[in-house]
């Protein structure tokens, strides 16, 4: 069986797709699975935050740079790069520029962005996935002369 969204082999009667997390045949969510709501990830951010800024200079930075090093590494894990976002493309080294420019804002968005793909609740980016090799045919390729 294939997911309809992501076309990645699945389980049969599998209710959640393991590659992209979208819901099988519009089925409800299991009942483990948690969405965090947007002041969920303010407030996180802003105890993280306050305890940074509690804390010696080298402690600050080193919160800081620790918690962008797991954004990034987290994104690139989740491919959220493949799900839409309104605020940015959520690559991994566009969510670690982002953590280390405007962690504040960044960080809390990535909380609930994270928390919203592993629910299943965010739609892929149609369209603007980059095709693999496999997927080019080397006859219609207007690059091959």
């Amino acid at each position: 069986m294939q997911c309809p969204f992501c076309k990645e082999e699945i389980l049969e009667g599998a209710i959640k797709c393991k590659h992209c997390g979208s819901m099988i045949n519009g089925q409800k969510q299991p009942a483990g699975s948690w969405a965090m709501e947007k002041w969920q990830a303010v407030i996180i951010a802003i105890i993280l935050f306050a305890i940074m800024m509690l804390a010696n200079g080298y402690i600050t930075m080193a919160l800081f740079l620790l918690s962008s090093i797991w954004a990034s590494f987290d994104a690139g894990k989740l491919d959220a790069k493949k799900f839409k976002s309104k605020l940015m493309k959520a690559s991994p080294g566009m969510v670690f520029i982002g953590c280390l420019l405007l962690w504040i804002v960044v960080f809390p968005w990535y909380l609930y962005f994270r928390s919203q793909i592993k629910a299943g609740l965010v739609e892929l980016n149609n369209g603007s996935a980059v095709p693999s090799f496999s997927d080019v045919d080397p006859a219609n390729d207007s690059l091959n002369r």
